[in-house]
């Protein structure tokens, strides 16, 4: 937190195995003063294509109903949103 930059180095081969790609935002921050980041959301991706390129949406991350008359329920978790189906299956955003 206290960091300009931080760099994480993942094995393919774990990354591959383990890890199932949801999303990802590109963010700016705007202003960091002890230890508070204002930040603005530019970009995000949910969807990759086959050589395994983000592709991006043009706007920040959002729920989608499927049908009409579906409900979702929200908590707050850790800071941020979380959206469950009724079952309390979650569901991210897209």
């Amino acid at each position: 937190m206290t960091g300009n930059a931080d760099n994480i180095v993942l094995k393919r081969n774990f990354v591959d195995q383990s890890l199932e790609f949801k999303s990802v935002e590109y963010i700016e921050i705007k202003e960091a003063k002890d230890r508070k980041y204002d930040t603005q959301v530019l970009d995000s991706a949910t969807k990759v294509n086959e050589k395994g390129d983000l592709l991006w949406s043009g706007r920040g991350l959002q729920w989608q109903l499927k049908q009409q008359g579906q409900e979702l329920l929200f908590k707050a978790e850790g800071g941020e949103w979380i959206a469950y189906e009724p079952d309390g299956s979650r569901i991210d955003p897209e």
